[in-house]
């Protein structure tokens, strides 16, 4: 689990610059604060933004079945709407 918070944030969202986990099996999960699911990432993708998340926290959780080992995912930037 990593948390990003900035505070002050209506909106928070964050680009991935690389996901690579094994596909169906593993996620890449976004949640908000309060551990509500928005959206999830599986397989290999480059270049992909979240969906925002409402508030100063959003949640970046792997979910993983530990069968594969794989990259995970690499965060380059956070967007914050105030």
């Amino acid at each position: 689990r990593q948390s990003v918070r900035v505070p002050g944030a209506k909106f928070l969202r964050v680009h991935f610059e690389k996901i690579q986990v094994e596909a169906r099996y593993d996620h890449v999960r976004i949640l908000t604060a309060q551990d509500d699911h928005v959206q999830s990432f599986t397989g290999s993708q480059t270049g992909v933004t979240s969906d925002y998340v409402e508030g100063d926290t959003l949640v970046v959780q792997l979910q993983t079945d530990f069968s594969t080992v794989d990259y995970g995912y690499r965060i380059d930037w956070v967007e914050a709407i105030r």
